[in-house]
């Protein structure tokens, strides 16, 4: 499998990630029988234009009888992605969406997505939580630990 096939597919989310899962089920549940596979014949159904051409393109050096396999095994490898869960405190934007997932891969593993959250009660910055291990950057807890800070600086 391509090391970068969330990039070709541009899979940031766990809702990108279930809107392909579902997509992939489509296609492989109505090809079951087929030998010849014809992705042009799924522009008429749920997929928009940009998920075909990121399709296609993912696929572009399959053979038509691989097809099948390689659907397969992209399925079965976008259910056991890592999750990242994180929280903040607006709604994002793609931009932003791209910064973050493109940290997170460098900083925390490559094929991480995003499990995002709003919270407007932690203000700004995020909270992470990655397999157990948490980090609080979220302008609420800085300005807990400044309060605390100045009142043991009073005693």
């Amino acid at each position: 499998m391509r090391t970068n096939f969330l990039e070709v597919l541009r899979i940031r989310t766990t809702g990108e990630q279930q809107e392909w899962i579902s997509l992939l089920d489509e296609i492989l549940n109505d090809n079951k029988s087929e030998p010849d596979f014809n992705l042009e014949s799924y522009s008429q159904k749920n997929f928009t234009f940009i998920q075909l051409e990121c399709l296609e393109n993912y696929l572009k050096d399959t053979t038509k009888k691989d097809i099948y396999s390689k659907l397969m095994e992209l399925r079965d490898e976008l259910i056991t992605l890592p999750v990242v869960n994180m929280t903040i405190a607006f709604e994002p934007t793609s931009n932003f969406l791209d910064r973050i997932i493109g940290i997170i891969r460098k900083k925390v593993t490559p094929q991480a997505i995003m499990h995002l959250s709003i919270s407007r009660q932690i203000i700004g910055g995020f909270l992470l939580d990655f397999q157990g291990r948490f980090y609080d950057a979220s302008l609420v807890n800085m300005i807990h630990a400044l309060t605390k800070e100045k009142n043991y600086a009073r005693l």
